[in-house]
């Protein structure tokens, strides 16, 4: 799955190079989990390795659509059951980095989570920037 934005600058060649390093990715099990911070930490690295720096979380066809964002693209990296535990896990998580933001270290990096949330249809729509320091 991938959205476009009237903004993107991106290359074909780019936006190929893009879609192989997703697909490096495919083969990564989201296992389940019942601690949020699991789930949430994985799809952040997920979305990291892809070189995307936002994440959007949308429901749709009762499941968890998760999207990294890179220059206005976004490349489908997962889907949750929407009833599943670990997509509960998600939810929760998403709403305490709204509130508040969250640090978190990947790799011995250490990255800030801000989330922002708005309606789609009447569903909350999940909004991530992640930022270095």
């Amino acid at each position: 799955m991938i959205h476009r934005n009237a903004r993107s600058n991106l290359s074909p060649s780019r936006t190929q190079e893009l879609q192989s390093e997703l697909l490096a990715w495919e083969n990564l099990m989201i296992c389940r989990r019942t601690e949020s911070n699991d789930i949430l930490l994985e799809l952040v690295a997920k979305t990291l390795a892809v070189g995307a720096t936002e994440m959007q979380v949308e429901y749709e066809d009762r499941e968890e659509h998760v999207l990294a964002f890179q220059e206005g693209v976004g490349f489908g990296i997962a889907r949750l059951d929407a009833s599943s535990e670990e997509a509960q896990a998600l939810r929760e998580a998403l709403y305490q980095i709204k509130r508040k933001q969250k640090i978190v270290t990947i790799e011995g990096v250490e990255y800030r989570l801000r989330a922002r949330i708005h309606q789609s249809f009447g569903e909350d729509v999940f909004r991530v920037t992640i930022k270095k320091g």
